[in-house]
């Protein structure tokens, strides 16, 4: 297999799935952060790992794309503030329906708002790992310290079964923390807020 970074070029003679991984990371540098790779011209984004423990054998030709860290931080907001104005307008009906009687489905929304907010979590860790941080990064810290807060009497009134607590603690602390966090980041991008007409 030729794996190929950037401008450097490598074979691998049977290489297992984590010799493969080790030899990426191998060649990646500060400056550059994984984005996706290319196997036999088929692109791979999600569960690469997966992908090459089944594909491993009849790899040819392995091409890492990567990004420079402006355009890893950039595109990770990009992601968050999609997510974010997608998942925003949907807490008050999920709230709304958590304080009547919440279906199997409305649970299923509720999971989907705590995985996101998790994803949420990670992406900024992973930017907080780097050497560079947009200028309000403060505000960023802040909100999800604050956030972290919030989960914790999320998983209590999770225990007890308090669905109207839940419905309180998604509609008056979640949701602002997620507005907040959605101005932050676009203010980070330089997003214009379109004016109601």
């Amino acid at each position: 297999m030729d794996l190929m970074i950037n401008d450097q070029q490598i074979t691998l003679l049977h290489p297992s799935v984590n010799q493969v991984v080790d030899s990426i990371n191998n060649l990646l540098n500060q400056d550059n952060y994984y984005s996706h790779m290319i196997a036999d011209g088929v692109e791979i984004y999600d569960d690469c790992a997966t992908y090459l423990a089944g594909h491993l054998a009849d790899i040819q030709t392995l091409e890492v794309k990567t990004k420079t860290l402006m355009e890893f931080i950039h595109d990770n907001l990009l992601l968050a503030k999609d997510y974010l104005d997608r998942a925003i307008p949907r807490v008050i009906h999920l709230t709304d329906r958590f304080y009547k009687n919440p279906s199997k489905e409305d649970w299923l929304a509720f999971e989907e708002l705590l995985d996101g907010v998790q994803w949420l979590e990670k992406m900024l860790t992973a930017i907080d790992r780097t050497n560079k941080h947009p200028e309000n990064w403060g505000q960023y810290t802040a909100i999800f310290s604050s956030l972290q807060k919030v989960l914790k009497n999320v998983e209590e009134a999770l225990q007890s079964g308090d669905t109207v607590l839940i419905a309180d603690l998604v509609l008056y602390e979640i949701e602002p923390l997620l507005k907040r966090l959605s101005d932050e980041i676009k203010r980070t991008l330089g997003v214009k807020e379109q004016s109601e007409t």
